[in-house]
């Protein structure tokens, strides 16, 4: 489902909007915002910048080029960058709320599991506390054995492994 445009949409960027102005200064500093291509006249840089004025914005419209410059990615749906993360084994959070980007029944049970793991969250006020807490502990927490467990379950359930992927992509898997 769609929910770039009415009133889910305003819904969707105000629970990003929450998360981010519960960071602390010092996550704020290293945040670097990435906006769909599309603005659909949401004016989304200038509201990320009324939240935090020193806010990076990436201007690079191909993601693939940045999975390797950042030790963390945090999305705001599960959709491709979130789905390229978790197969690419990259640390990611991703907040959204289950009523506005529907799931099946089998998406509901895997992203429970995400959740008590603390990747995937439905409440900005808990993702922005969670990353204020254990930011330096992330990574680690990623690959932990319970973690990479629940993870793999999603892989094989919700990404087919494509034997053709591109060499830059092929090329950070490797790394």
């Amino acid at each position: 489902s769609s929910i770039k445009f009415g009133p889910n949409y305003l819904k969707h960027h105000e629970l990003q909007e929450t998360f981010l102005k519960n960071l602390s200064k010092n996550i704020k500093k290293k945040i670097h915002i990435k906006p769909y291509f599309y603005d659909y006249g949401w004016n989304l840089i200038k509201r990320i910048k009324k939240i935090n004025k020193e806010s990076k914005v990436i201007s690079e419209s191909d993601i693939r080029k940045l999975y390797g410059k950042y030790d963390l990615i945090i999305t705001s749906s599960p959709t491709t960058t979130f789905l390229e993360s978790v197969y690419l084994n990259i640390p990611v959070i991703t907040l959204f709320k289950k009523n506005i980007w529907e799931l099946n029944q089998s998406g509901k049970k895997i992203f429970s599991k995400l959740k008590g793991i603390n990747i995937y969250f439905d409440n900005p006020f808990k993702a922005a506390s969670y990353l204020n807490k254990n930011l330096n502990t992330l990574i680690n927490k990623w690959h932990t054995q319970d973690s990479q467990q629940i993870l793999n379950i999603f892989r094989k359930n919700y990404i087919k492994r494509n034997n053709y992927t591109s060499s830059k992509i092929s090329n950070i898997i490797e790394r």
